[in-house]
């Protein structure tokens, strides 16, 4: 199996770039599911990975975006990580929904069919999550009445593509909290743990991208409309500005504290470095309990009112 070490360093800084560098289009294509592919049996929010499951796969044409070479991708919820060799703190998000997925069966996919299949395209380029539903829709029921369908791709021209599939949303309440629909976004950490988002948002046919957080699109893609995030301009980056935000110690055995954000109690993820989510959960006083965490790499999500910010950290 390919797999990869990963080092870290103690504090990091959020930054911001340039947006208008990443290059967002929008076109309406046919909505093609992958047929042969390799199927995950790996759900995000409360199975483990089977024995073979491919934490890591080596990208056939490496993606160039932001002075980095990204030659692996790691498949997670509704999102794709690149990783590279060459610059192994850094690291390249880019999340088609922006929400916590759950298979619709919620029952163990180990033993039992997936009623939501995860399957990655047999170049490695490509990642389908089909037939999905929300984990939030669980606060208040016990099924998943919203369904979705998506596939992210990556191209030999530096781009990444999102093409979305049927969508029937019961209780947009509950899938999209507060923020009314899909969140697709880009998240950049360079070598420094500096790192900043950009949110795509307002109509699917013609969006808008920013480092505005709270935003969110204003209406559902119809079937087969994809999102294309073209790097080539990234390349030539100009940086602005940084924020006071930080995470520490790092690396950590009990506990994180999460400085420089405006809210003491804020929601996190933490995500291992095969795409599962171990942990998540509502943070009191700044602070984030990993003591019952497994010693290795792991990459924290954290929403606060008005933004989303990713980071990496080790538990010791």
């Amino acid at each position: 199996m390919y797999r990869k070490i990963i080092l870290f360093i103690s504090t990091f800084a959020f930054i911001n770039f340039n947006y208008s560098q990443i290059k967002v289009s929008s076109a309406l294509q046919t909505y093609d599911s992958i047929n042969n592919g390799e199927l995950i049996y790996y759900q995000f929010s409360w199975d483990d990975p089977i024995d073979d499951y491919p934490e890591f796969f080596p990208l056939a044409k490496p993606l160039k975006a932001f002075e980095t070479i990204w030659d692996t991708m790691v498949v997670s919820d509704g999102a794709l990580f690149f990783i590279s060799s060459k610059k192994s703190n850094s690291l390249l998000v880019v999340d088609g929904i922006g929400w916590d997925l759950m298979d619709k069966g919620h029952y163990d996919t180990v033993d039992f069919p997936n009623i939501s299949p995860i399957i990655v395209s047999p170049e490695y380029n490509s990642v389908e999550w089909r037939g999905f539903g929300f984990a939030n829709e669980l606060f208040e029921i016990d099924t998943f009445e919203s369904t979705g369908n998506l596939i992210i791709k990556v191209d030999s021209n530096n781009k990444v593509h999102i093409t979305f599939g049927d969508f029937t949303i019961a209780r947009p309440d509950l899938c999209f909290e507060d923020f009314g629909g899909l969140r697709p976004s880009v998240t950049y950490i360079d070598e420094l743990d500096n790192e900043t988002t950009w949110f795509v948002f307002g109509d699917p046919k013609s969006p808008a991208i920013d480092t505005l957080s709270d935003t969110a699109f204003s209406a559902l893609p119809d079937i087969g409309r994809t999102l294309t995030f073209d790097f080539s301009k990234t390349n030539f980056i100009s940086k602005q500005k940084i924020s006071k935000a930080k995470i520490y110690p790092n690396p950590a055995s009990e506990k994180l504290y999460i400085s420089g954000i405006s809210n003491s109690q804020f929601e996190f993820s933490i995500i291992s470095f095969n795409g599962k989510t171990v942990k998540k959960g509502i943070s009191e006083n700044n602070t984030i309990d990993i003591f019952d965490l497994k010693t290795g790499n792991y990459i924290i999500k954290i929403k606060d009112k008005n933004t989303v910010h990713y980071s990496k950290f080790i538990k010791i």
